[in-house]
């Protein structure tokens, strides 16, 4: 069986949730502290100015360390070579549809 965490958030990220009337925020912390705003426009603004403030005065460096990933090489790919049939098919049909002067 392989380890799995149980969020992808950082262990110091804000947990928000709703019961129908309140906007409810908790904030990590020993104990954590539990933040409500009424589900109104002015309770969800304030509840967006909270994370927004908590990013801003705690910058969370776990959550740039979790996704850190090598980026992988690009793979080349093998020119094939055409032959001089093939390019004058390629040639002919280009033509054709106008893309080459020439007759059509």
């Amino acid at each position: 069986m392989t380890n799995q965490a149980e969020s992808a958030a950082p262990l110091t990220a804000i947990r928000i949730w709703c019961d129908g009337l309140y906007l409810y925020a908790e904030i990590p912390g020993s104990p954590p502290y539990i933040h409500s705003e009424s589900i109104c426009e002015a309770g969800l603004w304030k509840m967006l100015n909270l994370l927004r403030k908590r990013v801003t005065e705690e910058p969370i460096a776990s959550a740039k360390a979790a996704k850190l990933v090598t980026p992988r090489q690009p793979t080349r790919i093998e020119k094939v070579q055409a032959t001089a049939d093939q390019r004058e098919k390629a040639r002919d049909v280009l033509r054709k549809s106008g893309l080459l002067p020439g007759a059509r």
